[in-house]
């Protein structure tokens, strides 16, 4: 597909690296038998695929809340038509899958000054453990933003794809509540940028294939995808984000 909001990269993992951009692929023999075929229209990216609620709620004095659910109950039907979720596509049975990570990053420096409390909601594994706090770092759209990192501690088998061809992890629901946007007397927009990551050895552990650490980044919110209208499908219009935005970053 085209080019993303957000740049789409590849990037090896520590002796085992590969150059940038190297496209993860395994032999057609190799994958999961009687997957189904899908829809050309689908968004594949590469890592973890799937479609999240993200829904934002605006308080007064620049207070906002922000909930994540990648099961939410009658959200409706996902741009492309994909199910809710997270998981991933053409799944090797001879491949391994681990360090699935997920990362919001929310504009403003909240480790100085207001912090942000994460939550978890109905539903959300104990597999997701989190959030780690990071460090706050200027972003590619040149504003400041404070990460918060939940870790995938559940064994991803490749065996376990559904009948639709996928295969999910459990699901993701936080809630940050009530927390100040607040910096020098003015409101932040409630922009966020959303990273997701997961490291494929094509061949399991003991084959010459090299691991891959496969990620995609994209920023939502109020002031909409960045850099400002990137090429590519555009999952919602920057009105419908600054409400109830859907969200994909995949695989």
């Amino acid at each position: 597909m085209n080019a993303h909001s957000a740049s789409t990269t590849e990037s090896g993992l520590g002796r085992r690296a590969v150059a940038t951009g190297l496209a993860w692929s395994v032999p057609a023999v190799a994958m999961v038998s009687a997957a189904p075929s899908f829809a050309a229209s689908l968004r594949k990216d590469p890592g973890i695929n799937g479609w999240v609620l993200n829904s934002p709620e605006y308080h007064y004095f620049c207070r906002r809340s922000l909930e994540v659910n990648s099961a939410p109950s009658n959200p409706g039907p996902t741009p492309d038509g994909a199910p809710f979720g997270l998981y991933l596509y053409d799944v090797s049975k001879d491949a391994s899958y681990s360090d699935a990570k997920l990362v919001y990053w929310v504009r403003g420096d909240h480790v100085k000054q207001n912090k942000i409390t994460w939550q978890t909601a109905t539903g959300h594994s104990a597999k997701w453990e989190g959030p780690e706090t990071g460090r706050p770092q200027t972003k590619a759209d040149g504003f400041e933003y404070t990460p918060y990192t939940w870790k995938y501690t559940g064994t991803i088998d490749p065996e376990d794809v559904k009948s639709d061809g996928r295969l999910y992890l459990e699901t993701f629901h936080v809630k940050a509540v009530n927390f100040s946007m607040s910096e020098n007397g003015q409101c932040l927009p409630l922009d966020y940028w959303t990273y997701r990551e997961i490291v494929v050895d094509p061949d399991g552990p003991t084959g010459p294939q090299q691991p891959t650490t496969l990620h995609f980044e994209r920023r939502n919110g109020p002031s909409g995808p960045y850099p400002p209208r990137a090429q590519g499908r555009s999952a919602v219009t920057p009105d419908a984000e600054a409400t109830a935005e859907l969200q994909q970053l995949s695989s």
